[in-house]
């Protein structure tokens, strides 16, 4: 019984030094902005035809294109952070984040919010906003004359010590599914009951391996051991 109450004892003395350094992390950590700009497609509208003598002109709300691509975006917050866009605790160096399209001489004809979800909006390449929340996000569409494809580009300049993330959208990686407990809690929460229940599963582990070699224990005590190790593995395994 005493070698138990001393392995307890150093779980909780465990559990106290991460909760201890957790907190210290806490304290020095400084969440950054952070943006996620997914293309989710791209077109080239104006594709030369093949047949020798055939010549196409092609035209866009009455002007005369070459090369125009069609793009669409889906731009997300997803730090931990609300991005301040007005007022005395503004978050952005101007009245907009700018939206700039590589390479430098593509030709912007068009670029529009076709949906978002915290009331952006988009004047002259500037996206404005009061607040932009975690989870929340702005679908742009563009259309773009450029001899190669082109990409949008939003400078990590324009909000204050932002990180700016470039995908792609995959079909195979966008899957639904329903929100659990846990994903409502703070990631560093999170995080932290998820290193102590890791430690927690594995020092219960090695203690019920050393209780059934030191311990004389009958079979129904054997079989509920087991059992509690791989529900506790399977309580482990909805963490990750």
């Amino acid at each position: 019984m005493e070698k138990f109450v001393k392995f307890f004892k150093i779980i909780f003395s465990i559990i106290g030094a991460i909760a201890a350094g957790v907190s210290i992390y806490v304290f020095f950590h400084k969440d950054v902005p952070k943006l996620e700009v997914q293309t989710i497609s791209e077109r080239l509208l104006t594709d030369a035809t093949p047949i020798a003598g055939l010549e196409v002109k092609y035209v866009y709300d009455s002007i005369e294109v070459h090369n125009l691509w069609q793009m669409q975006y889906v731009v997300k917050n997803i730090g931990e952070l609300t991005i301040v866009g007005q007022g005395a605790e503004k978050m952005i160096i101007d009245e907009g984040v700018t939206c700039n399209f590589s390479p430098q001489n593509a030709n912007v004809i068009s670029l529009k919010i076709t949906n978002n979800n915290f009331g952006a909006e988009l004047n002259k390449g500037l996206l404005g906003f009061k607040q932009w929340r975690k989870g929340e996000y702005v679908e742009i569409e563009a259309m773009v004359e450029s001899d190669v494809k082109p990409e949008l580009k939003i400078s990590d300049r324009d909000i204050i010590d932002a990180n700016i993330v470039y995908t792609k959208y995959n079909p195979a990686n966008n899957f639904q599914y329903k929100d659990r407990l846990y994903d409502k809690l703070p990631s560093v929460i999170f995080k932290t009951l998820r290193i102590i229940y890791s430690i927690i599963v594995g020092l219960t582990i090695i203690a019920s391996i050393l209780a059934y070699k030191t311990t004389a224990m009958d079979k129904n005590a054997k079989i509920v051991g087991a059992w509690m190790i791989i529900i506790m593995l399977l309580g482990a395994l909805a963490f990750y």
